[in-house]
């Protein structure tokens, strides 16, 4: 009997802990960071207060808790697909292919790691918080990393070129289209832009930027 009531308290305390999330996630996007209060979430979530400290410390670790959920989405993904079959170069593409549903299927998450990228958040994080973002931010990139010199080492991108650098200028393409995107400019003037087939041609275009010559096709 003990057993069954300590599972019941369990689920509900995972419960009222997402629904403390969902309204977090909500307002992070809405508000940012620092226009978010600990009020404004207890509002969200149709708490009181002090029923969020029940459970979080305060708004710094509710925004970590926030980030490191979508941090460890696109991880997975991103890893997926840089162990998944097939050359270096065909493990790039379904990485371009699994960040582009990261962002069309998780887009809270998305905006939620594109504010904190252009730094619209780090202001008056605890130096604990920030210290995990970045670690969560190199593992992300570590993936990338690892099948672009495996690219290199095979032949299929030239040696030209730091690895680690190609790395990021193949991740800053990518999320830059998507913030183009996101911002409304492939919309306007009329324009009628696939989105994934853009997406597509922006790897193959900087693939072919830094592919050795013999690779160049």
């Amino acid at each position: 009997m003990q057993n069954v009531i300590a599972k019941r308290i369990e689920a509900e305390k995972q419960e009222r802990i997402e629904q403390i999330l969902k309204a977090a996630r909500t307002l992070f996007v809405k508000k940012g960071y620092l226009g978010a209060t600990m009020r404004d979430i207890a509002q969200e979530a149709e708490l009181s207060t002090g029923a969020i400290y029940v459970y979080f410390s305060g708004k710094d670790e509710i925004y970590a808790k926030v980030c490191e959920e979508a941090f460890h989405v696109v991880i997975g993904l991103i890893k997926k697909a840089a162990e998944s079959p097939g050359t270096p170069r065909e493990r790039l593409r379904a990485i371009c292919r699994e960040y582009y549903s990261f962002y069309t299927d998780y887009t809270e998450y998305f905006e939620m790691l594109t504010f904190h990228d252009l730094g619209f958040t780090r202001r008056g994080q605890s130096e604990e918080l920030t210290d995990r973002l970045k670690e969560l931010t190199t593992q992300a990139i570590s993936f990338i990393h690892d099948v672009v010199v495996e690219a290199i080492e095979k032949g299929e991108l030239s040696n030209r070129y730091d690895s680690l650098n190609a790395s990021f200028n193949l991740w800053a393409g990518l999320e830059g289209i998507l913030l183009l995107d996101k911002m409304g400019y492939l919309r306007s003037r009329g324009y009628e832009l696939d989105l994934e087939e853009l997406v597509a041609d922006q790897l193959e275009i900087m693939l072919s930027g830094i592919s050795a010559p013999e690779r160049v096709k």
